[in-house]
């Protein structure tokens, strides 16, 4: 068992559904995450099994909206900040597995959004959408 802190860079996204085939939209979010994991490892030798469990907190960097229309010229539209319109920390969870074969490692993780990304607009009453990460990560590293 050991306790495995990162310092990540992560870019999350989605695509948004405009229900038109000629719309495309995305959006793109930019993280310095920072996971603290529970690992455990299994075996002897050069290639040790582990699985790993833990909180990871996310400074959001920055958020855009990119928007294409075929056959139109957006403009300043085509991508929009949208950076004041998220909290700037997310909090999830993260579990997975992977192989340490000496200093290098394989891993496949999910990360589960437990925080709303939406901030509540000043003046605004009722309910804001809940808007949350989930993300499927495969890294390839070097530990050191």
């Amino acid at each position: 068992m050991s306790i495995q802190p990162e310092l990540l860079y992560v870019q999350k996204g989605a695509k948004i559904d405009t229900g038109f085939d000629e719309v495309d939209s995305k959006v793109h979010i930019d993280y310095i995450e920072i996971p603290v994991l529970l690992k455990a490892s299994f075996g002897a030798g050069s290639a040790k099994p582990n699985l790993f469990v833990g909180p990871a907190i996310g400074i959001l960097m920055s958020a855009k909206v990119k928007t294409s229309v075929e056959g139109v010229d957006l403009g300043d539209l085509a991508e929009v900040d949208m950076k004041d319109e998220l909290n700037s920390m997310d909090l999830g969870l993260v579990i997975g597995g992977g192989v340490d074969i000496g200093k290098m490692l394989l891993e496949v993780r999910y990360e589960i959004g437990l925080s709303n990304l939406n901030k509540t607009p000043e003046g605004y009453e009722g309910d804001m959408p809940k808007t949350s990460n989930g993300a499927l990560l495969i890294m390839a590293g070097i530990s050191f």
